[in-house]
């Protein structure tokens, strides 16, 4: 298997958001969070949020939106929004990027803002 976790920068957002908003949706349905797909959009855009996007064997598995937090000891990776449009679940299949982009921000922990 194949598998590949593109960053999306922000000026290519627009290029990929009909991949993401129907996820988003999905997402915030599943969740009791206070966002709208606009929030998330905007912050991605300006760059407080980082866009993910998944492939497996070339074809679009999900998402990721992260995000940089700094907690009251250390800083922190937070994923805001994950989405899994296939069986394979994105956290799983790209814990080494994820662990990997942590390190990077010398973060200390990994937190979650959807299930």
């Amino acid at each position: 298997m194949h598998k590949e976790l593109l960053y999306i920068p922000p000026s290519e957002l627009h290029d990929y958001w009909f991949l993401v908003k129907p996820g988003l949706l999905e997402v915030k349905i599943n969740s009791s969070a206070g966002w709208i797909e606009e929030d998330v959009y905007s912050s991605l855009r300006n760059g407080q949020s980082t866009l993910h996007i998944g492939f497996v064997d070339g074809e679009y598995s999900g998402f990721l939106v992260l995000s940089k937090q700094q907690g009251y000891d250390a800083m922190r990776l937070f994923v805001w929004c994950c989405y899994a449009k296939t069986e394979h679940d994105q956290i799983a299949l790209f814990v080494d990027d994820l662990l990997a982009m942590a390190r990077s921000i010398k973060a200390r922990q990994i937190t979650f803002g959807s299930k």
